[in-house]
């Protein structure tokens, strides 16, 4: 690390396509050509992230490569997974976070309900990913599917709050499936990890949703400066005043 300073890009925040009306692909393409001007100062002033809440995978699939081989640090899930100079460093899993015993009580859950219920379930499945677990499940032919689909899901959800209220995760239903995630793996999870293990004590970090609460950071060591940009024009601006001119 050549700097105390880390600039650090949401990547899919900053141009929502509902709000600015482009789709992903050229809101990451206006966002690199931001970054890169940025990188050709970096050695001497500031290191360069970016953060997501998808996976390494999409990140790959939509970052270009000169960004990803340029950036110092990649924080993917939000800093579940994250890596310096494309070497992963630090790692977690909702198993592991949850345990075996909360894993097995959360199939419990769900299979005493498919099971004991007056209707039929078809697709039922328990997909467990990196952060978060997914429950899925539909109903068969009925005179009422939607209304039931919901009732079993609202059902469900209940139990596992219930279930799960000491182990600090949120459930709730998105999609048509309960997502179970641990509470402290939000948007603002990557800053606990850098401050941790790296040695930054100023993060600019730039995203357009103003629902993230900093403050919750408030036992971070390091000075969190949080930049809301809503349009492309704002962000540049920002970025030349700040840093290109400084």
């Amino acid at each position: 690390m050549s700097s105390s300073h880390l600039i650090l890009f949401d990547i899919y925040t900053l141009f929502p396509k509902e709000n600015d009306n482009i789709d992903l692909y050229e809101g990451v393409e206006r966002i690199e050509n931001i970054i890169r001007p940025l990188i050709e100062l970096s050695k001497k002033k500031f290191s360069i992230g970016v953060v997501s809440e998808y996976n390494i995978d999409s990140i790959y699939e939509h970052l270009s490569d000169d960004i990803i081989n340029k950036c110092d640090y990649i924080f993917s899930e939000n800093g579940i997974r994250t890596y310096e100079n494309n070497f992963l460093i630090h790692k977690e899993s909702v198993v592991d976070y949850l345990g075996k015993e909360v894993l097995t009580e959360i199939i419990y859950n769900t299979n005493d309900m498919i099971n004991n219920s007056w209707v039929s379930f078809i697709n039922q499945k328990i997909i467990i990913k990196t952060g978060q677990i997914e429950i899925h499940f539909e109903i068969s032919d009925t005179n009422d599917k939607h209304n039931e689909l919901f009732d079993h899901q609202e059902t469900l959800l209940l139990r596992l709050k219930i279930s799960l209220d000491k182990h600090n995760v949120k459930c709730f239903i998105d999609n048509n499936s309960i997502i179970i995630r641990p509470i402290k793996w939000d948007s603002n999870y990557c800053f606990s990890v850098i401050d941790n293990q790296l040695e930054y004590n100023k993060i600019t970090f730039f995203r357009n949703n103003s629902l993230v609460n900093l403050n919750s950071n408030s036992n971070l060591s390091i000075d969190i400066d949080k930049i809301l940009v809503k349009r492309s024009d704002n962000l540049c601006d920002i970025i030349r005043q700040k840093f290109l001119q400084a």
